[in-house]
């Protein structure tokens, strides 16, 4: 069924829900990361059904300082009460593609620890080299297990003239 604060308008009525109801759930997910708040925040059933279905959406300007036009639209598209005005993913997807190749700046793993440290100065703590190798699972472990194999197989050829 989901966590309320993430199901869309016509997912917390009952009402049939598609791919579109993923697109909302999104859509709140980027609001939270933007406005390092939440989005919803009433407990009861109640009323939680009130503020995502009923109720407008709020001020995003307001609540997110900075918030660039351009991605207000795309993030209003995501939190459409009505579900055939939203976007599917991949359109979402591709505006969002668009929206970081205009800003000239595209992001990468340092980039990301530096703004959480940033952000979080009491809380965030960077990977350490032993953290990453209990837990690596992306492309970076991959490298290392490929050159890994490379090197081993290099030296076995070496030892052993195959």
């Amino acid at each position: 069924m989901g966590k309320k604060h993430y199901m869309s308008p016509e997912q917390i009525l009952g009402l049939d829900a598609d791919a579109r109801t993923d697109v909302f759930s999104l859509g709140v997910v980027l609001y939270e990361l933007l406005a390092l708040d939440l989005l919803f925040v009433e407990e009861s059933t109640t009323n939680i059904v009130e503020e995502v279905a009923m109720n407008p959406l709020p001020d995003l300007r307001r609540r997110i300082h900075g918030l660039d036009p351009n991605l207000e639209a795309i993030l209003r598209l995501a939190l459409d009460h009505e579900p055939a005005r939203r976007p599917t993913a991949a359109m979402m997807g591709a505006d969002l593609d668009r929206w970081i190749a205009a800003q000239h700046a595209y992001g990468s793993p340092d980039q990301l620890q530096n703004h959480l440290a940033l952000l979080f100065p009491h809380d965030f703590r960077p990977p350490t080299w032993d953290d990453r190798l209990e837990v690596d699972t992306g492309f970076s472990a991959l490298e290392r297990a490929v050159n890994v194999t490379a090197g081993r197989a290099g030296l076995l050829h070496r030892w052993f003239g195959r």
